[in-house]
């Protein structure tokens, strides 16, 4: 125990380095706005991620750690909250295990690192998990509202949520105790409990036209049936892929041969194993049964191995027949795993070394996010100073809009140049709201031009001098800028489908 807590320890001050110095993404940019102006719902996803900024910057201010310190603090808490679930499933040992493979593995170390939805996902989850548990054990009704409150909360984190109450669900029906349970009133309340709190953001996607419900369905794919069996094939092993990157191929492996185990084992496996195994396997299943037609993103099946990762480290460490060269290869792939997480993103912020040569690839797209923040402030303070007000600062899409804005520190207004219905910046600005005023206009100079889209709402459209990222002589980032007189609105739809709405 002490180990571990050196470990969690160790690998917190390791986070938070990295969260204090690594530039902001614009993606984080854009969940700070939310943070700006809570509301029951966004358009990308639900309110959580937006309270968890609040309140690191609350705390911290809005700096780069106070925005990612909600991340920093909710990863390393649901550490201890697996440790304290995997307790009362498994040994000890195992449940040390565990705890260690969320601390270090791809599974949980890189959700500290930055603001996204899925931190607030891992904590929420491994809480549910805990007070599920509990209140199967206890079976009273106070604890059946908590768990049921702590299930609407991990779906107000990530709608990804629904896969463990379908899991729960599935343990209800699959076993003698959850049918037993089902007789009496207490499971009810804690499903009535969940209703409530998803309510406000129910409530909020029914004024708006949905946009949050919808966000999962707009990636599905309408592929030619060939296409999509070839595709389907691709996406449908690639998330047995991404499985093994999260959790190391070593803890897969366990996983499976430990689930194959419970599922032959005489006497049967216990409730609490049979509920690893349903908040595993069904949620792993239904990101398997959309893999066909929706990109599965690694970083979406974290959460199904909260709870296998108790049974994996319960069948490596079996008393009976223990696996210690199995533990081994597990822990190295994982120190390795973080070894690019620790060293190249601070490497690329200050080197060209490792850039490729492909302009395109998701290190020169890291470079370019990591080079391109403070050249791209100084210069948008210097237009500012020297331009009349009042001023917008508007972008070619709503993330670039957000990171201008977390540049300035809010202080002038911004808005995307699309008029984009499903995304949160055009839903606060109201028609007519700028009219008449001046703006600077930002786009990558490798984006479509924006000139015709200017002309039609500004009276005037003159381009400024590009600014020009360089680092080792070598240019890693190019910003074009407009100067615009004469807003006029409204901001030109971005789709034929915006255009319907």
């Amino acid at each position: 125990m002490r180990r571990l807590v050196i470990l969690v320890l160790c690998a917190a001050v390791l986070r938070t380095l990295l969260a204090a110095t690594l530039p902001m993404f614009a993606a984080e940019a854009y969940y700070w706005l939310w943070s700006q102006r809570l509301a029951a719902g966004y358009y990308d996803h639900p309110p959580m991620v937006a309270l968890f900024v609040r309140f690191g910057t609350l705390l911290l201010g809005d700096s780069a750690l106070g925005l990612r310190l909600g991340s920093l603090v909710g990863q390393t808490a649901a550490v201890f909250v697996l440790l304290a679930f995997g307790r009362r499933v498994v040994s000890e040992r195992a449940a040390q295990l565990a705890a260690g493979v969320l601390c270090l593995g791809l599974v949980g170390f890189p959700f500290g690192m930055v603001a996204t939805p899925d931190a607030p996902l891992l904590l929420t989850w491994s809480l549910s998990l805990l007070a599920f548990e509990r209140a199967v054990a206890c079976n009273t009704t106070g604890r059946w509202l908590l768990a049921g409150a702590l299930t609407g909360a991990c779906i107000l984190s990530k709608y990804t949520g629904f896969g463990l109450l379908a899991g729960y669900g599935v343990w209800f029906v699959s076993t003698p105790r959850g049918r037993s349970l089902l007789a009496g009133p207490r499971p009810w309340l804690a499903l009535l409990t969940t209703l409530l709190v998803l309510w406000p953001n129910v409530a909020w996607n029914l004024a708006h036209g949905a946009p949050t419900l919808a966000t999962p369905f707009r990636s599905f794919v309408q592929d030619p049936l060939l296409v999509l069996i070839g595709r389907g094939l691709y996406q449908f092993t690639s998330v047995f892929v991404s499985g093994m990157v999260l959790v190391t191929p070593t803890g897969f492996l366990a996983w499976v041969a430990a689930s194959r185990a419970l599922l032959r084992s005489v006497p049967p496996a216990t409730d609490l194993e049979r509920l690893c195994l349903c908040t595993s396997w069904v949620p792993f299943g239904i990101f398997l049964a959309c893999s066909t037609r929706l990109g599965i993103g690694t970083h979406w099946l974290a959460p199904c191995f909260l709870s296998a990762l108790p049974l994996a480290a319960a069948w490596l460490t079996d008393g009976g027949r223990p696996r210690p060269g199995w533990i081994r290869t597990g822990v190295i792939t994982a120190l390795l795993s973080l070894l690019p997480l620790a060293v190249i993103p601070p490497l690329m912020a200050r080197t060209t070394w490792l850039l490729p040569d492909d302009p395109e690839s998701v290190a020169a797209e890291l470079t370019f996010e990591l080079c391109s923040q403070e050249p791209l402030r100084t210069r948008l303070r210097a237009e500012l100073d020297q331009r009349p007000e009042p001023l917008l600062l508007m972008a070619s899409d709503y993330h670039l809009t957000s990171l201008m804005a977390w540049l300035l520190g809010g202080a002038v207004p911004t808005l995307p140049l699309k008029r984009d219905h499903f995304r949160q910046l055009t839903h606060w600005y109201q028609e007519g709201q700028y009219d008449g005023w001046n703006a600077l206009y930002v786009k990558r100079a490798d984006d479509v031009d924006s000139l015709p889209r200017l002309q039609r709402v500004f009276a005037r459209a003159t381009e400024l001098p590009s600014e020009v990222v360089s680092l080792d002589g070598q240019v890693v980032a190019r910003w074009q800028l407009y100067y615009c007189e004469g807003f006029s609105g409204p901001i030109a739809p971005a789709s034929p489908q915006d255009q319907g709405r």
